[in-house]
């Protein structure tokens, strides 16, 4: 128990973790800041595949659900496509070029409103900070996401450098905190590292989801770090009932967003070393509670609602 499936390659490992994480992001794109009470009204019960869009398409003009993938996975195959266009890793320079001529000079097809347009159009807004800083303000790309919404927003996409660093976290930490600087500062910058940290020792030949586990809070900071081992401590012992309040009592005070996902309270999103966002240490959890099995962890994570897609896609 706890091991990878075996046998599998490098190649195996890469087309998992992108196809994977698409699997994610689209089994929570029906159940996105909703509640887990919610979820079950809608649908009659948890859910247990791709789900119809929570509200139906005639009234938002939008296909979020029957499997239809969001920003998330569509930010991931930009930032591949930056990286086969250098052909080698990404700095935060790189993100000022490479990264944001994928946000605003090529379109894409954008599954919730079918039709091709370009990415800038579709991200949320600290997304929209990369074209705003990098491209329009130009600034010192390092320091580009300094005064950004501090969110999930890089961590949600960081899966391709822990690929290119596969088997060597430390390094694909290194990486993502460099590159990721373009766009995010604080617990979101860190988070973005973790992200790519985990997926790089997930593609270890002896990897394991608890050696995975320590690797993430060995390099972890700060709020961060203590917000990974209470949900990663929390999930060895969660109930089987309202499991998703549970892990949210849990996380509540680390987070700047306070409430329910109906009466929430935004007090920040702002820098902070005591903070962390709530989408990673969840997903850590869900993975925990899982003991690293692909389809309970992303089902786990979709049902628990509000940022659900990203949480599912990590």
């Amino acid at each position: 128990m706890g091991t990878f499936p075996e046998p599998r390659s490098l190649s195996d490992g890469f087309q998992g973790c992108l196809l994977g994480g698409a699997i994610g992001d689209a089994l929570g794109a029906a159940t996105e800041w909703r509640s887990p009470e919610e979820i079950r009204a809608r649908y009659g019960a948890p859910i247990t595949d791709f789900a119809p869009p929570f509200l139906p398409f005639e009234e938002t003009g939008r296909l979020k659900g029957d499997g239809h993938v969001t920003d998330d996975t569509l930010m991931a195959l930009a930032l591949c496509r930056a990286i086969l266009k250098k052909g080698s890793h990404l700095d935060a320079y790189d993100m000022a070029t490479y990264f944001v001529d994928e946000l605003v000079e090529i379109p894409v097809w954008v599954p919730e409103w079918q039709r091709e347009m370009l990415l800038l159009e579709r991200v949320f807004y600290p997304e929209k900070y990369l074209f705003l800083r990098l491209r329009l303000a130009n600034a010192e790309p390092r320091q580009g996401g300094i005064g950004n919404m501090v969110n999930c927003g890089a961590a949600m996409y960081a899966a391709p450098i822990g690929l290119m660093n596969a088997g060597d976290p430390a390094n694909a930490y290194r990486r993502a905190i460099d590159m990721f600087s373009a766009h995010q500062e604080s617990y979101g910058l860190e988070a973005a590292g973790l992200m790519a940290a985990a997926v790089a020792a997930a593609l270890h030949p002896d990897a394991t989801y608890e050696r995975v586990i320590e690797t993430v809070i060995d390099l972890a900071k700060d709020g961060s770090r203590h917000a990974i081992v209470a949900l990663t401590e929390a999930a060895r012992t969660a109930p089987t009932e309202d499991l998703a309040a549970y892990l949210r009592a849990v996380m509540e005070p680390f987070d700047t967003v306070k409430g329910s996902v109906a009466n929430y309270k935004r007090v920040g999103h702002y820098p902070s070393r005591e903070h962390s966002i709530e989408e990673l240490p969840i997903a850590l959890a869900y993975l925990v509670i899982a003991r690293g099995a692909f389809r309970p962890a992303v089902l786990g994570a979709a049902n628990y609602g509000r940022d659900a897609d990203s949480i599912a896609g990590m």
